[in-house]
């Protein structure tokens, strides 16, 4: 009988052993980083494409979050609503800022009101005197396209009223006891034809759990301008965006748009690289060339820097841009690139 209860960990006086008991709480999410768990052939695998982080931003808890998009990381400020109901469960409920503007013209353009109460009925928060400034603006803009017509008012119509104007993202959390993680629901809300509409986003509802690795959190603003060659020397005027690229092959990024390529003096320049959102180098040198700067990377594609996506292998490579003047570091952007490797 001694050896069963050493094995089974059962108390001799009963009561039993309840299992590991979970020290989750939705306080104490600030400073954590969470993925989503896909299902995947069957098994439950860690898919960092859909990444959430959590931040304390003065008195409020904020989420930072990828929704599954390989460059695009969103803000969405966070609080605690309890349940409704005895037995329910304490949400988190993480929201992008309003745009009381936009929520308006989808009024409009449906030919319904949009009125204070009409957008307090439909959530918004805010002074009086900013729904009255948002209503002005948007009556302002409705009526413009209305005088224009034609094609242009159509397009500004159909933009505005249809189910894929995502005016607002939504995020539901609450935590899973049982398997100590986090359940995420992703939605996103809009108005059509006048109604107010929530619907799921491409996550859904699924699992999370956590994740101490270091993630790139920053969202790409440019993902056109970025040269993929087989050697460093680039002819932007000649150049031609591969279809694809070969694992194992090395491969150089160099940045040819506009912005940020005009050294100051005084100033140094240097990027942090990222391959499917994970760190590659930090704090890299940028150095002039003919009088421009030369951002340029080198980086080679393996089976444990890309991303599947549909059963396709995907590379995402980003590049951080910073100056650093006077001893003061500034992030001036970031570029990125999404490629096929084959």
């Amino acid at each position: 009988m001694l050896w069963m209860w050493l094995l089974t960990g059962c108390s001799l006086l009963g009561g039993g052993d309840t299992g590991p008991t979970c020290d989750l709480t939705l306080e104490g999410l600030p400073g954590s980083t969470w993925v989503m768990l896909a299902a995947q052939g069957g098994i439950e695998k860690k898919d960092h494409m859909a990444r959430l982080r959590f931040r304390q931003k003065g008195e409020e808890i904020v989420a930072d979050y990828t929704v599954a998009s390989p460059s695009d990381v969103y803000e969405y400020p966070c609080t605690l609503r309890e349940p409704e109901e005895e037995g329910g469960k304490r949400t988190l409920y993480c929201a992008q800022e309003q745009r009381l503007v936009a929520w308006c013209q989808s009024f409009l353009v449906a030919d319904a009101i949009c009125s204070k109460k009409s957008l307090r009925k439909a959530g918004a928060e805010g002074t009086d005197e900013e729904l009255n400034a948002a209503i002005i603006e948007a009556k302002k803009n409705v009526r413009e396209m209305r005088e224009k017509g034609g094609q242009d008012w159509k397009k500004f119509q159909f933009l505005n009223n249809f189910l894929g104007n995502k005016l607002q993202g939504r995020l539901y959390v609450d935590i899973d006891d049982k398997q100590c993680r986090l359940s995420v629901g992703d939605f996103y809300w809009t108005i059509h034809n006048g109604r107010p509409i929530e619907d799921t986003n491409p996550v859904g509802q699924n699992p999370f759990v956590s994740d101490s690795s270091e993630y790139l959190w920053e969202n790409c603003t440019d993902g056109e301008n970025i040269a993929k060659t087989a050697e460093a020397e680039v002819d932007f005027e000649k150049y031609q965006r591969p279809g694809s690229l070969k694992m194992g092959e090395s491969t150089y990024y160099t940045y040819g748009g506009p912005k940020n390529i005009e050294p100051e003096e005084g100033c140094s320049y240097s990027y942090d690289s990222y391959a499917s959102w994970k760190p590659v180098e930090k704090g890299v040198k940028v150095d002039a060339k003919e009088g421009k700067l030369w951002w340029q990377a080198q980086h080679t594609w393996s089976a444990n820097n890309v991303h599947e996506v549909q059963g396709k292998q995907v590379g995402v490579f980003s590049m951080v841009r910073h100056k650093e003047c006077g001893g003061k570091k500034e992030m001036l952007d970031t570029v990125c690139d999404l490629v096929l490797v084959e």
